[in-house]
């Protein structure tokens, strides 16, 4: 019996040696696995998957801080647009302000002008005044319109004068004859 035991254990012992190098290459592929595992990261915070993680967070830090300096340029160039656009309204509207007072003294000019000279007619009755109109707009065609306007009362009056003093040399004559 002990031979058949020692036999048994002999052939179990060779078997177990068997089984154990066939299991060999399975034991080597899975401490090759768990190497691996452990190089990846047995969970988030250990190995490439913290690498990979601390890698998110920082680039996660930078489109953080390069977006608030994005949105700071942002704001300073919003800033600088409404400041041109309110000063180029404010000069558009002093531009405007002095056009028109331009425009405005030029036209009162004009019809002072116009005005002066009929004063002085009307004052002095005399009817050789003329307007110096150098415009050629609206006034200047009112200020030829005065200029041809006292040289018709002018030829109004020679003819009058004309038919006053033949009236006068007829009523000489007829009263000489009397």
């Amino acid at each position: 019996d002990m031979y058949q035991f020692l036999s048994k254990s002999l052939s179990q012992a060779e078997h177990k040696n068997k089984i154990k190098l066939s299991l060999e290459p399975y034991k080597a592929a899975f401490i090759s696995l768990i190497d691996e595992e452990v190089k990846f990261g047995l969970n988030s915070k250990q190995g490439l998957q913290k690498q990979m993680r601390d890698t998110i967070h920082q680039v996660d830090e930078m489109v953080d801080s390069l977006t608030s300096i994005v949105d700071e340029t942002s704001q300073e160039h919003i800033r600088l647009v409404n400041i041109i656009t309110y000063s180029l309204f404010l000069l558009s509207i002093v531009a405007s302000a002095m056009l028109s007072l331009f425009i405005a003294r030029t036209i009162m000019k004009g019809i002072s002008n116009i005005k002066d000279s009929m004063l002085k007619v009307s004052q002095t009755n005399d009817l050789t005044i003329k307007i110096k109109s150098l415009q050629k707009d609206e006034l200047g065609d009112m200020g030829n319109a005065f200029n041809t306007m006292l040289t018709s009362f002018q030829s109004l009056i020679s003819s009058v004068n004309k038919s006053v003093a033949s009236v006068n040399q007829t009523t000489q004559t007829l009263f000489n004859n009397i």
